[in-house]
C-alpha cells in the first residue's frame, strides 16, 4: 500500500491505491466483463467530463442509484475527484422514496441508468421537482445521457489536485435508535478512515506466494457497500459481482471464476445454505469468507464450512452509519481461529479512533464489566444533519453512543452482547440474545435462530426463541430447553420456543426484523394466557 496511513482523505487513497495501480490489473469482473484499472480511469474521466458539462462543480450534491453495476463505482470515484458530495441509494427503495431522500439532501442532479430513469422521472413529476435525471447509457426518457460529449471541456477544469479533510464526501441515512431515518454526512476524513478499515479487513492478501485474491460479492451498492468495495479493491482484492444478486447466480460465478473468497451479509449467506441445489456447484476454490452489516455467528461460519470445506479464513466488519461503517473487526487468519468467538471485536488500529465502555451511571467500565460501547475519532461523523434533539441523545462529551451492549475485554477490544434496546431485562438481569442464539444454533437440526424479549408483568421480560428447523428435522422444544439448561445460567434459559419457517428480515442487508417478531410474540402471548417457564 502506498503510505496509506499517512493519507487522510478518501480521494488521495483512491487515486494512489487504485487509479495508479498497474493499468492491466483486473479490479472488477461484472457479469462476463473484466474491468481493469485502465478502463476505470477512462470511464471515470468520461463521467467527470459529463458532470462538468451538466454544470456540476466542487461543493455540489449529486445523487445516484443503480442496480449493482460498475457505473456505481465510476460515479463514486468521479464525484470524489471533483470534490462533489454524493448521495448513493439502493435501487430497491421505491422511486418516490428515493426522490424524497434526494430532495431532502439538496441534490442538483440524479444519475442512474435506463432501467431506473422512467420511474424516477415519474416520481420527480409526482413530487413537482425540476431535478434532472440523467443516465449513463442511452435513454429517450431521461434529461440527458453520459454518452454525450463536449470537446471544449478539459479534465483540469474539474479535477482537484488536493481536497480538504472536512470536505463533504457522501450523505447517507441512519435509523439510529428510533427507527426514524436521519441524514448523516461523511467527510473526506471519515471516508479515508472507512477505506483503511476495509483494507485492514481484507488483509492478508497473499496466498501461497500469490499476491492478491478474487472475491465474489453480494452487497447492495448503497453507501456502506460502495465504501467497503472500494476499500477492498484499493487493497488489491479483485471483486466479482453481478446485477443479478440471486444465490444461484452467486454460486455460478464462484464456479466460473474460481473465486478465492466470498463476501455478503449474514442473511444472504443463510439464503445460500438453504438453496436446494447448492450442492451441485463446485465451490472448492473458496478459502475465505467476509461479512458485515450484521452479527456473523460462529455457527453460521461452521455451517458455511460444510458447504465451502476449504475455508480457513474469515472476517466480519462492525460499525454503524454514524461511524462511517467499519471501525472494528473480528478476524480468523487460520482454521483454528475460526472457532474464536466472533462477537469479540477489536478496534482497527492506526486510523485515529478510540473506544470506551460506559455503565448506566456514565462511568467508564473496568475490564470484565458490561455497559454501552461508545467511540470517537476519525470514523465518527459530526452528528445528524439539522437534528439537534437526536444529536443530544446520541453524543456525550465527544463520544458517539453506539447503542450496543458490550463487555469490555481490554482498551481496544469488546465482546458484543447485542443492541442495547434488544438486550433482554429478565428478573433484574441483562441477558444477551447473541449468547442464547449461539447455544441454540449448536443444536443439531436447526438452521436459523432469533432471540427476543417479550414483556412480562412479573419478570420484566421473558426470553422467546424463534427457531427455523432444518428440512425433515424432528427437533423438539424440550431438546432446545435441555441444551440451554446445560450451557447457560438458569436466568438465561428461554421461556418459550417458537418454530417458524423463516426469520423475518428487513430489506437491504437482511437484518432480523425484531419489531415484527415482537408483534408476533404478543399476538401469540394473548392466546397462551401469559404462561411462562416457571422452572427457571
Amino acid at each position: 500500500m502506498i503510505g496509506i496511513h499517512n493519507q487522510n482523505t478518501f480521494t488521495s487513497i483512491i487515486i494512489d491505491n487504485l487509479l495508479k495501480k498497474d493499468p492491466s490489473w483486473t479490479a472488477f469482473t461484472f457479469n462476463e466483463q473484466k474491468i481493469d484499472v485502465k478502463k476505470i480511469n477512462k470511464q471515470t474521466d468520461m463521467f467527470i467530463m459529463n458532470l462538468q458539462r451538466l454544470g456540476i462543480k466542487k461543493g455540489d450534491v449529486v445523487g445516484y442509484t443503480f442496480p449493482n453495476s460498475p457505473d456505481a463505482m465510476y460515479i463514486a470515484i468521479a464525484l470524489c475527484r471533483m470534490g462533489v458530495c454524493s448521495v448513493p441509494l439502493f435501487h430497491m427503495i421505491p422511486p418516490v422514496g428515493r426522490v424524497g431522500i434526494f430532495l431532502s439532501s439538496g441534490v442538483k442532479l440524479i444519475v442512474t441508468d435506463s432501467s431506473q430513469s422512467k420511474a424516477l422521472k415519474d416520481a420527480c413529476n409526482q413530487m413537482k421537482t425540476s431535478i434532472k435525471v440523467v443516465t449513463t447509457d442511452e435513454c429517450m426518457e431521461s434529461d440527458g445521457s453520459f454518452l454525450q460529449t463536449n470537446e471544449q471541456l478539459t479534465l483540469e477544469e474539474s479535477v482537484l489536485d488536493t481536497v480538504e479533510e472536512e470536505l463533504p464526501l457522501m450523505m447517507a441515512s441512519s435509523s439510529g435508535t428510533t427507527g426514524i431515518p436521519k441524514a448523516v454526512l461523511f467527510t473526506q476524513k471519515n471516508g479515508a478512515a472507512s477505506l483503511k478499515a476495509s483494507i485492514e479487513l481484507s488483509m492478508p492478501i497473499q496466498y501461497d506466494g500469490k499476491e492478491g485474491y478474487s472475491c465474489m460479492l453480494a452487497f447492495p451498492f448503497s453507501s456502506p457497500g460502495i465504501l467497503v468495495i472500494l476499500g477492498m479493491v484499493s487493497a488489491g482484492v479483485s471483486c466479482i459481482f453481478s446485477d443479478n444478486m440471486s444465490p444461484v447466480k452467486f454460486l455460478e460465478l464462484i464456479r466460473q471464476y474460481k473465486a478465492d473468497s466470498i463476501a455478503a451479509p449474514p442473511a444472504y449467506l443463510e439464503r445460500i445454505l438453504r438453496l436446494p441445489m447448492a450442492a451441485e456447484f463446485d465451490v472448492s476454490s473458496v478459502n475465505r469468507v467476509l461479512s458485515g452489516m450484521d452479527f456473523f455467528s460462529n455457527q453460521l461460519i461452521l455451517r458455511l464450512k460444510e458447504k465451502f470445506p476449504h475455508i480457513t479464513r474469515a472476517g466480519n466488519g462492525y460499525g454503524l452509519v454514524e461511524t462511517t461503517n467499519i471501525f472494528m473487526t473480528w478476524k480468523a487468519n487460520n482454521e483454528q481461529e475460526l472457532s474464536s468467538p466472533s462477537n469479540e471485536l477489536t478496534l482497527v488500529p492506526d486510523i485515529g479512533n478510540e473506544i470506551e465502555v460506559f455503565n448506566q451511571e456514565d462511568i467508564p467500565c473496568s475490564v470484565g464489566e458490561e455497559g454501552e460501547l461508545r467511540m470517537r475519532g476519525n470514523s465518527s461523523i459530526r452528528g445528524y444533519l439539522g437534528n439537534d434533539e437526536e444529536n443530544a441523545k446520541a453524543y456525550r462529551d465527544g463520544w458517539f453512543k453506539t447503542g450496543d451492549h458490550v463487555k469490555k475485554l481490554r482498551s481496544d477490544k469488546i465482546a458484543l452482547l447485542g443492541r442495547k434496546k434488544y438486550v433482554i431485562k429478565r428478573g433484574g438481569r441483562s441477558v444477551s440474545p447473541l449468547i442464547i442464539k449461539e447455544v441454540v444454533e449448536k443444536v443439531a437440526g436447526i438452521i436459523n435462530v432469533a432471540v427476543i424479549g417479550v414483556p412480562h408483568e412479573l419478570y420484566g421480560e421473558m426470553i422467546w426463541v424463534y427457531v427455523v428447523p432444518a428440512e425433515g428435522s424432528q427437533i423438539t422444544e424440550g431438546e432446545i430447553i435441555k441444551a440451554c439448561r446445560e450451557n447457560l445460567a438458569a436466568y438465561m434459559v428461554p421461556d418459550n420456543v417458537v418454530f417458524i419457517e423463516e426469520i423475518p428480515v428487513n430489506p437491504g442487508a437482511g437484518k432480523v426484523n425484531f419489531e415484527l417478531l415482537k408483534e408476533m410474540s404478543l399476538k401469540e402471548l394473548d392466546t397462551m394466557g401469559g404462561m411462562i417457564n416457571e422452572t427457571n
